[in-house]
């Protein structure tokens, strides 16, 4: 797919991107399109949906997670000839933070017969669209933690998460606590069904590399207010914070500094949420430590792939934020997932798509060493996680990698 203008229509909440080709790649395409309409794919756009709160409560993250898909569409349709050779036709509609909103918008999508769901949203707002996609036999393939019931492959045979799952995302972090020289550690988690049990087996991997759970503060689901909680973590004598908030750092950082308390040591996966939170992270950047997917040691360069997805990134989205950023990465890999079982499917069939991901083994996605493995047992093709810091690393402020913890003096 070359010689492409990329045309964005923003308008009652609805965001489509659309890749538009000039003739003389119109008649490269048509052949590869009618070969694989011959093989069951119709003619014209694939189009990939999802719902995200672009309004309401939720505003401040469903935008910029809605740019990064956006971002990463134009990447596939310019750079990877869409999927068989079909541009991809993006919509992202709107929720507002309202779950019947999310339900109506999903019901549409339904009756459009959208190809494939990338982004079904946050909680709770996905909790409601996913029983809507699973009744159509729709194919959702998004970064979402399986957790809950939608880790139940009986239940939910058409969802493939691409991003671990709670028992997996956090085994690093204990082990780099432990080794940082830290003996207690408070932990501060909102009250979410997906959360469930995690703080018990948190506690148990703390405990198992020397370190002790002195405190356990929970917080309802959304909150924004921290400060009895952090005082409290304080008090029971924490040296370091595990944070997992679902409105991200930013609120954290702040009252922290309120309360005039800086731990030895911060880990959370939402360190750098978007742009408010990386604005408010300040002096605690030298202290947050994150489970990444993509990390670097100090003095060594991302694979040339990565650069240019990311320098590809920053022009698009005109930020060079580490949380969107790692946004179009994780879109990237539910938008390939579809894009790679459709391609060895020749064919958009639900059906069929399903039985090509339950295929993937050590698929490589965007680098050598970003591989997935799915099976019809395991809807969970992640890669393992590491513990990074977010200090920043270039322009595109990629978190450095901290795994190796033998090479990190014990903290003071």
């Amino acid at each position: 797919m070359k010689s492409k203008n990329i045309s964005m229509m923003k308008s009652a909440g609805i965001l489509t991107v659309a890749a538009s080709m000039s003739l003389s790649g119109c008649a490269a395409m048509n052949g590869e399109a009618d070969s694989a309409s011959s093989h069951g794919i119709p003619d014209g756009p694939i189009v990939l949906a999802g719902t995200a709160p672009l309004s309401g409560a939720m505003g401040a993250y469903g935008k910029p997670q809605a740019a990064a898909y956006e971002a990463a569409v134009a990447y596939v349709n310019e750079n990877m000839d869409g999927i068989a050779g079909h541009e991809i036709e993006l919509r992202i509609e709107n929720d507002q933070s309202d779950p019947a909103a999310g339900v109506a918008i999903a019901q549409g999508f339904v009756e459009d017969e959208v190809n494939a769901i990338v982004f079904p949203s946050y909680s709770p707002m996905q909790d409601q669209v996913m029983p809507v996609y699973q009744r159509a036999n729709m194919i959702v393939t998004t970064a979402s933690p399986p957790n809950g019931e939608f880790a139940d492959i009986e239940k939910y045979d058409r969802f493939f998460s691409h991003f671990p799952d709670f028992d997996h995302l956090y085994t690093s972090t204990p082990e780099f606590v432990g080794n940082s020289g830290v003996t207690k550690i408070g932990i501060l988690v909102d009250a979410l069904p997906t959360t469930e049990g995690l703080v018990d087996r948190l506690t148990a991997d703390f405990e198992e590399n020397g370190v002790e759970v002195v405190s356990v503060q929970e917080v309802p689901y959304a909150s924004m207010e921290f400060t009895t909680a952090l005082q409290e973590i304080e008090a029971d004598g924490a040296e370091a914070l595990f944070a997992l908030v679902s409105v991200g750092m930013a609120q954290v950082y702040d009252t922290l500094r309120g309360i005039n308390w800086t731990p030895e040591l911060i880990t959370t996966t939402h360190s750098t949420p978007w742009s408010d939170g990386f604005d408010s992270i300040g002096e605690f950047g030298e202290i947050t430590y994150t489970d990444c997917l993509y990390g670097v040691t100090p003095g060594e360069t991302l694979s040339p792939k990565l650069q240019d997805i990311l320098d590809y990134a920053v022009e698009k989205i005109g930020s060079n934020y580490p949380g969107q950023l790692t946004g179009v990465l994780t879109a990237l890999n539910s938008i390939l997932t579809y894009k790679y079982a459709v391609e060895e499917a020749n064919s958009v069939d639900p059906d069929q798509v399903a039985e090509e991901i339950e295929g993937f083994s050590d698929r490589e996605y965007l680098t050598p060493e970003n591989v997935m493995n799915f099976s019809s047992e395991e809807h969970v093709g992640f890669q393992e996680t590491e513990t990074c810091s977010v200090l920043p690393l270039g322009k595109q402020m990629v978190a450095y990698s901290a795994t190796s913890t033998e090479d990190r003096e014990p903290i003071e």
